[in-house]
């Protein structure tokens, strides 16, 4: 399976270790994994990680070629633009929307990025503006896409209705986040599509939910 894995910056800079194990885990067992980050910034830092750059898009989030493939979506698939462009003003907040909006091309960028390298899916860690890309890339793309939620963005949610509904399936990282989105939306845990796992578990979740999920 061709897999892009949407993240803040991992493999780049200090944070998102956690997800290095999980990425490399998913090679072993034979998925081609494309790593883009959604603002990649400074080097490889952790000495588990490296290699990983060179399985990694490294774009700044408006670079000139960002920009150039996002106009480029516009214009060959404008109805998938808008109906995505649609549900970003559903954000409500000004400083969500400002926020996704923000994002908005690399989510076209990432479309076009992900039909090129022929991708199977597509996934993204946070439920924050790093699901915002997948999001519009998998409508944009017509490439299924599924998000990993933490707690922090269950905490403060951006589009998280939209997107549970859109997703092909949601991850939880353990129960207590579970439990967190189902009191803040007691009708968002829609069944087969939730899948509940420590992210530093093996990723059969991966192999196990797509192959159950009815999307």
């Amino acid at each position: 399976m061709r897999l892009v894995y949407v993240t803040v910056s991992m493999p780049f800079g200090a944070n998102e270790e956690f997800l290095i194990s999980e990425v490399r885990e998913l090679l072993r067992l034979g998925h081609e994994v494309l790593v883009v980050p959604r603002s990649p910034s400074g080097a490889v830092l952790h000495s588990e990680a490296v290699g990983l750059e060179l399985r990694s898009l490294k774009r700044p989030l408006l670079s000139p070629s960002v920009l150039l493939w996002a106009a480029l979506e516009v214009l060959t698939r404008p109805r998938s633009v808008i109906r995505s462009l649609s549900m970003m003003l559903r954000s409500g907040d000004a400083k969500v929307l400002a926020k996704n909006l923000l994002v908005f091309p690399k989510g076209l960028w990432l479309a076009r990025a992900a039909r090129k390298w022929r991708a199977d899916h597509l996934h993204a860690h946070w439920g924050l503006t790093t699901a915002t890309m997948a999001m519009v890339a998998g409508e944009v793309s017509e490439i299924p896409w599924s998000l990993t939620l933490h707690r922090g963005d269950i905490a403060t949610p951006n589009l998280l209705g939209t997107k549970t509904d859109r997703a092909a399936f949601v991850r939880y990282i353990s129960g207590p986040a579970v439990d967190s989105r189902r009191d803040s939306a007691p009708t968002s845990i829609p069944g087969r599509r939730a899948s509940c796992t420590w992210v530093s578990h093996s990723p059969n979740w991966l192999r196990r939910v797509l192959a159950t999920s009815p999307v």
